[in-house]
């Protein structure tokens, strides 16, 4: 898959994730953490998720292509 390709697939992936749960990195490794409420709003759970992972990088609070960037470099170094 070219690099153009496999970028849009993961901007559409990150900015559906992001709609419904909180991701992160960690570690060299993406995660996610989805609001025990059914229908919350994920950022309700950033700050949770900021304190009990205090050196994750908070995908939700980036701005959305410095994410995507971000994600790239995983996959690439993967």
């Amino acid at each position: 898959m070219g690099e153009a390709a496999l970028r849009k697939n993961l901007a559409a992936r990150l900015k559906r994730g992001m709609k419904s749960k909180v991701l992160f990195v960690r570690d060299g490794a993406e995660y996610s953490v989805k609001p025990r409420v059914s229908g919350a709003n994920p950022l309700s759970v950033v700050e949770a998720v900021a304190q009990k992972y205090p050196r994750a990088t908070i995908l939700n609070t980036m701005p959305f292509e410095d994410a995507v960037d971000l994600c790239m470099k995983l996959v690439v170094a993967q």
